[in-house]
């Protein structure tokens, strides 16, 4: 019986033996820095709250005039020295916190076909929020 289960270890290895490698040089690829989104109830945006001191750069989008949260808004962050795209994923909820090195910049949301773009530096110490709000 041992024979039996040294033979399927073996043979289970080399064939999930690619699969690991993929998965292994995928995450090495991935630099993004450190966000998280969210907000949506009371008590995500009581967590949200919580771990905002973690993050520098904190974003709000909101329904113009109502001032209703929204959600699902695409985020993209490059730098604005190299054009490197550092994020670029879809907002859970109406809050996104990212914690970037200090730097320039270039920050692109978008909700239902409208685009906003602004630029932020980031200080050593500092932390930049910034409403978006779509009518």
């Amino acid at each position: 019986m041992k024979p039996l289960f040294s033979n399927t270890l073996v043979t289970l290895l080399l064939l999930t033996g690619p699969f690991a490698t993929t998965a292994a040089a995928d995450c090495g690829r991935q630099h993004a820095p450190p966000f998280i989104s969210g907000g949506i109830g009371e008590d995500e945006r009581l967590d949200m709250r919580v771990v905002a001191c973690n993050y520098n750069l904190r974003l709000v989008f909101a329904q113009a005039g109502s001032g209703a949260y929204l959600a699902a808004v695409r985020v993209r962050i490059e730098d604005a020295t190299t054009h490197a795209r550092l994020i670029n994923t879809v907002a859970k909820g109406p809050f996104f916190y990212a914690s970037l090195p200090p730097g320039s910049y270039d920050v692109r949301v978008r909700y239902r076909g409208q685009v906003q773009e602004r630029n932020f530096v980031i200080r050593d110490g500092n932390t930049r929020t910034s409403h978006f709000y779509w009518p």
